[in-house]
């Protein structure tokens, strides 16, 4: 018996506002196949993360997304190798990045260090002029979404913290929080939703930046996302700089997507 094949990529670009603002790439992606040969199974792992695009002068969430993307692919692969079963993944692992992000922010910026603002803020962010040290750290720094799957060719999890994009074969689901989302440095918990395996032909992860492209009629997604140069390894790197280059003026905002699609059914 052989398990089923899978193809697993990824690619994030910087947004056009964010170029103009001179401000970095906040999304990361990152993905893992492995297997354990005593268990007989291949485990797929998918990440990605949106940081706070906050204010420019402010704002270096890019920390976060990437250490919450690096901390939970490690994370969830010691949760598997400990016997946890897919559905048990998201409350411990969410527990776990809480406390990560907490001990970090108080370790790296006391709350007891004088560290205000250089300028008074107003308007939606007008709240900042009062958090202290720590909080701010967290804030400008830590401020990111996290959206992921885990799949050991039985069962499939998805958990998200934060808006972004699930694709699940041919339906497409859209969390917009309205530019609040519920960032795990912050608070909140993680939606998730469990499906056999045997059902998902493919899946992708994106952060809200492909919002507005997935509305464009006529410029094949979300298929492109796994059939665009299918045997290359930066195919979907390739299409979002593409996308960017044509549909620029759709893509402000940075992104991050992961595609999985299976490319064979195994043998029994």
């Amino acid at each position: 018996m052989t398990s089923p094949a899978y193809r697993l990529r990824s690619g994030t670009i910087q947004g056009v506002k964010h170029i103009q603002h001179g401000t970095n790439n906040q999304d990361a992606v990152l993905y893992q196949e492995f297997s354990i040969p005593k268990r007989g199974k291949n485990y797929r792992i998918g990440l990605a993360s949106d940081g706070c695009s906050g204010i420019p002068a402010f704002t270096h969430s890019e920390v976060g997304s990437n250490l919450l993307v690096v901390f939970c692919l490690a994370h969830i692969q010691e949760l598997i190798v400990g016997g946890a079963k897919m559905a048990e993944i998201p409350l411990p692992l969410y527990h776990a990045v809480i406390n990560f992000l907490r001990n970090l922010a108080s370790t790296v910026m006391p709350s007891n260090i004088h560290w205000p603002l250089i300028v008074k803020l107003k308007g939606a962010n007008e709240f900042r002029n009062e958090l202290n040290a720590t909080q701010r750290f967290t804030t400008d720094y830590l401020a990111a979404t996290i959206i992921g799957f885990v799949d050991d060719g039985e069962d499939l999890v998805t958990f998200q913290a934060g808006d972004g994009v699930i694709i699940i074969n041919d339906d497409i689901h859209i969390v917009d929080q309205n530019d609040r989302p519920a960032y795990p440095a912050i608070g909140g918990g993680f939606d998730t939703a469990n499906y056999p395996s045997a059902e998902i032909q493919r899946i992708a992860l994106a952060t809200d930046g492909i919002e507005e492209l997935l509305g464009l009629p006529n410029i094949g997604l979300p298929d492109r996302l796994f059939s665009h140069a299918p045997n290359n390894p930066m195919g979907l790197q390739y299409l979002l700089n593409l996308l960017r280059k044509e549909f620029g003026e759709y893509m402000g905002d940075d992104c991050g997507v992961i595609a999985m699609e299976r490319i064979d059914g195994g043998t029994s």
